[in-house]
């Protein structure tokens, strides 16, 4: 008798070969995260999920998620979710991940589920990917319409990733404005479609280029705590 096949069941790589192994007490509980509308699955050691407030209050006894011993979370990004994972196992954002709205998308999960020294971590891997190395040379590339799309939904006022995408374009603009003129550029052509539909966005890249006192700085090189969240009024360590 052909023993019947196992279901297939979707996986998501999320350490990266070199990490570090962990070890965890025998009777820690494996959790799975199912993630996205396609139910993605990520198994993760309830004692890692422990030391992260978010999610150890979401394990309470009493709670749903603590009786089905299991985390819904269908409306977020699989990548996103692969990150925060990432980070809680290893600590690391992989310098390998340059897709900006990725990395968007795990800044903005990172901040909902109380982690602000991955937002950090993630911060610096979003400075890092505005340009490219080509031949050696560092080539200026354009802010992607769907980066900026997902920012201002997901954000509130004053967060550090709204700032440091309105410096961004502030200084890209100003710097490479022939970019953003270009009619050939399809990602030209997006992005001013995006400041057109959206009013908040345009009219605060306005009043950047209003005032006209301030400096146009390279975000991308901006040191030390600069778009950095803190706890408390706190600084990094």
């Amino acid at each position: 008798m052909v023993s019947p096949k196992r279901p297939r069941e979707d996986t998501y790589e999320v350490l990266p070969s070199n990490s570090k192994r962990l070890c965890f007490a025998t009777d820690s509980s494996i959790i799975p995260i199912i993630v996205s509308p396609i139910k993605i699955k990520f198994l993760v050691h309830e004692t890692i999920l422990s030391r992260f407030k978010w999610f150890k209050a979401c394990l309470k006894p009493g709670l749903k998620e603590h009786e089905e011993k299991k985390i819904d979370l269908p409306e977020e990004d699989p990548a996103a979710i692969a990150i925060i994972i990432e980070w809680m196992y290893a600590k690391i954002v992989r310098p390998d991940r340059n897709d900006i709205k990725e990395l968007a998308n795990g800044y903005i999960a990172a901040d909902k589920y109380s982690m602000p020294e991955l937002a950090n971590a993630i911060m610096d891997q979003i400075r890092l990917s505005a340009y490219r190395t080509v031949d050696g040379q560092r080539i200026h590339i354009i802010a992607p319409p769907a980066w900026l799309q997902q920012i201002w939904p997901n954000t509130s006022e004053g967060s550090p990733l709204r700032e440091y995408a309105l410096d961004y374009l502030h200084y890209s603009m100003s710097v490479a404005p022939d970019l953003y003129r270009s009619e050939e550029s399809l990602s030209a052509r997006l992005l001013k479609t995006k400041m057109m539909e959206d009013g908040e966005i345009g009219l605060e890249l306005l009043w950047y280029f209003a005032d006209v006192g301030r400096a146009v700085q390279n975000p991308s090189k901006q040191v030390g705590c600069y778009y950095h969240v803190h706890e408390e009024g706190g600084r990094c360590k």
